[in-house]
């Protein structure tokens, strides 16, 4: 009796019971690794979408910062340059001053600037505004030379006692601006501005991928951010309406705002998947807003 127990004891596992076992596991196995394949994928999935929508998001925050300076052109004719469905070509004011005097050149007083924001900017001209009319009036650089510090400052504190602001320890010396400014007032609100170009072209950081480009006249073309789906564009709202339009109105002057159509594509490829894509569009409208 005693043999039989001990003989039963150290019999084992069977055959059967062994391969029924490498069969459990097998299966157990294989869908613990669908599993986490199919998780990794849906993670993957996940920081696509947000790569999209980071795209998106941080090209609005850089055209916001330029184009909410923009002049509408009821108040500044001439604002707009170009405008197509992936181009936007514009001036836009980067520091503000007043007029002291017009002479041989015009002599402005200047309200501190930011310096970084001096040192960026491309300088292309002067614009006034008139006090008859109440619009500014657009004077491009040319072939003038640039700004420099008024020989005469005296002619701003003395003559036409505009006093020089101090911000913050900053201020900015009176500037004397050719051409001259024809017909412009001691008094007079001006600023000088840049022409800067936005557009929708081949990226280089992503290549065969859509990027979003910006040029200040005379100085050198920036890839903002990429990769865009090749649905990203311009359009623009006419005066009186409410709903932008791919086609730029005329004259452009009526154009008052741009719809930026910002969808975005995932900066990986999935492999088996088309970049991931979101959908983004937002609106941005000119300063001082004319009614007709």
């Amino acid at each position: 009796m005693t043999r039989q127990l001990h003989s039963r004891r150290a019999r084992g596992f069977t055959l059967i019971e062994i391969l029924v076992s490498t069969v459990l596991l097998a299966i157990i196995g294989a869908a613990m690794t669908r599993m986490l394949i199919a998780e990794s994928r849906q993670f993957e999935i996940n920081q696509a979408r947000k790569d999209a929508r980071a795209v998106g998001r941080n090209s609005m925050n850089i055209l916001f910062s330029d184009l909410r300076m923009a002049q509408d052109g009821a108040s500044a004719p001439g604002t707009v340059l170009v405008a197509t469905s992936d181009s936007l070509k514009i001036r836009l004011p980067y520091a503000f001053g007043l007029v002291c005097d017009v002479g041989s050149m015009t002599t402005v007083s200047m309200l501190s600037a930011d310096s970084s924001v001096q040192a960026a900017a491309t300088y292309a001209g002067l614009a006034w505004r008139s006090r008859l009319t109440n619009q500014y009036t657009y004077v491009p650089v040319a072939t003038n030379p640039l700004p420099v510090v008024s020989s005469t400052p005296t002619t701003c504190t003395g003559t036409a006692r505009v006093r020089s602001d101090t911000i913050k320890g900053r201020s900015w010396a009176p500037l004397d601006i050719m051409p001259a400014a024809v017909g412009a007032q001691p008094g007079a609100p001006a600023f000088l501005y840049q022409e800067v170009t936005y557009w929708f072209g081949a990226s280089t950081a992503f290549p065969s991928r859509i990027g979003l480009w910006r040029q200040a006249t005379g100085g050198t073309a920036e890839e903002l951010v990429a990769p865009f789906d090749a649905s990203a564009r311009f359009k623009f709202y006419q005066r009186s309406s409410d709903t932008p339009t791919l086609t730029p109105p005329t004259p452009l002057d009526s154009l008052v705002g741009v719809a930026i159509v910002l969808n975005g594509a995932s900066v990986s490829n999935i492999p088996g998947h088309a970049p991931i894509k979101t959908a983004m569009e937002t609106s941005v409208f000119f300063r001082n807003r004319k009614d007709p």
